[in-house]
């Protein structure tokens, strides 16, 4: 066991959004936008859509960003690579799949260190604004970053505290991940998020460390009706820009572009997740035969003391780990005292 990187859960409780990224303005340099998530889902259509348009509109025929859904220019684990490529111009992706590139900014994502995704995107977005991140992102032009909410565990079995979790075998999509669980006394098994509805149908595994935006884009709970709600990690995600593919713009591109990234983009982002979260359970608890439970009050501490030494190893094997999560921190302190 040994770094905690990001715990992913992914993304979201679903509408279609890939619909329509405004008008084709044909004269206009046409930019590709891969979304590797479904494109029901709301961060497609209230979030990288709805951005692909403003920007449209903005540009006034400088720029066309086309969105395009599910794993078309790629999946979760290559995208960042068919980014820096060329493949795309524009990407959505999360950092845990990404390997050792992120090790930094996936400490943004530790258990109980916030509590939403808007207060831990912004959070993030200004690391790297203030270069405490930045250099993990140095071979691309970030658009915005972002969290998913914090993870909780999907299961078949009940999961009222963490005795129950031993040797229970669940979903888990990156190393970190993998050490949380293993630090809870569940065996982990990684797979990629699209993989975990069949595999839970078969049995394979028995539980999966999902947000509810994970548990409602990839309709998991149809197969594992129980829920426990923890704060065990956010995903860190991103949207990023091939350096060259904005380079080569226009003045005015390039304008339409800015004007609608940077901590706006990741604003709009948080709070998109924090919705699909809210939706979604609300849409689960109204299904029959689905269980919600919660931390009971007096075991807080000990899931806090379980998943901390997992924490503490991944802070301590990370390059500027202290350094890096007391800058987050003091972040979501000055975050909760502007409100």
């Amino acid at each position: 066991m040994k770094a905690l990187a990001t715990i992913i859960p992914l993304s979201a409780a679903l509408l279609l959004g890939l619909a329509d990224t405004g008008p084709a303005y044909a004269a206009g340099k046409q930019l590709k936008f891969a979304f590797p998530a479904p494109a029901r889902s709301p961060l497609n259509g209230r979030g990288m859509s709805a951005w692909a348009k403003d920007v449209n509109a903005a540009s006034k025929g400088a720029v066309e960003v086309k969105v395009y859904p599910g794993p078309v220019l790629g999946n979760f684990a290559n995208i960042y690579d068919r980014t820096l490529t060329g493949v795309t111009d524009i990407s959505f992706g999360l950092t845990g799949p990404v390997g050792g590139q992120f090790r930094r900014t996936m400490l943004t994502g530790l258990p109980f260190e916030s509590k939403n995704s808007s207060e831990s995107s912004l959070a993030m977005w200004r690391l790297y604004e203030s270069g405490v991140i930045a250099m993990e992102f140095e071979n691309a032009h970030p658009l915005g970053l972002f969290h998913f909410p914090h993870a909780g565990i999907n299961s078949k079995e009940p999961v009222m505290q963490i005795s129950d979790l031993k040797n229970m075998k669940m979903a888990v999509s990156s190393k970190v991940q993998a050490d949380l669980v293993s630090a809870l006394g569940a065996t982990p098994v990684t797979m990629a998020p699209p993989a975990v509805y069949q595999s839970l149908n078969r049995g394979v595994i028995s539980a999966v460390l999902f947000p509810w935006t994970g548990t409602g884009t990839f309709k998991s709970y149809e197969v594992a009706k129980n829920h426990f709600e923890a704060p065990l990690g956010s995903p860190a995600a991103f949207v990023l820009m091939n350096k060259k593919s904005y380079a080569g713009l226009s003045t005015e591109g390039r304008r339409a572009i800015d004007k609608f990234s940077g901590e706006a983009f990741t604003r709009r982002l948080g709070g998109v997740t924090d919705g699909m979260a809210a939706f979604n359970r609300k849409k689960v608890k109204a299904l029959p035969g689905q269980t919600i439970r919660t931390m009971r009050p007096g075991d807080v501490e000990k899931w806090k003391s379980a998943v901390g030494k997992a924490s503490a190893r991944a802070v301590k094997a990370t390059p500027d780990g202290p350094k890096v999560l007391a800058a987050f921190r003091a972040e979501i302190n000055k975050i909760r005292s502007a409100k």
